[in-house]
């Protein structure tokens, strides 16, 4: 899941217009787990954004950014994946007495 990592700049919403920052992508699903200082950052510096090959153009809400990796994580779709979300059933069967 894990790409080469990349700086990419996205619009800052919040400040001045135009106003830019960088933000490190870090993975290839949607949305992109992405690291940044700025913005919502250094607090909150784990963000799910679009990636920019998807044409993101902005770094999001705040709700959008969490304060650890796994927060994110966990909120992104890449956790999916994971062996503990395969769920399965196990039919018993009966034996009258």
């Amino acid at each position: 899941m894990l790409v080469e990592p990349y700086v990419a700049l996205c619009q800052w919403d919040y400040g001045e217009q135009g106003q830019q920052y960088p933000w490190i992508v870090l993975t290839d699903r949607y949305p992109t787990i992405a690291y940044s200082e700025y913005g919502f950052g250094p607090r909150s510096c784990w963000g799910l954004l679009c990636a920019p090959d998807r044409g993101c153009q902005s770094m999001g809400m705040d709700s959008g950014w969490f304060t650890t990796f796994l927060d994110a994580f966990f909120e992104s779709m890449a956790c999916i994946d994971l062996p503990i979300w395969k769920a399965f059933s196990v039919e018993a069967h009966r034996r009258d007495c």
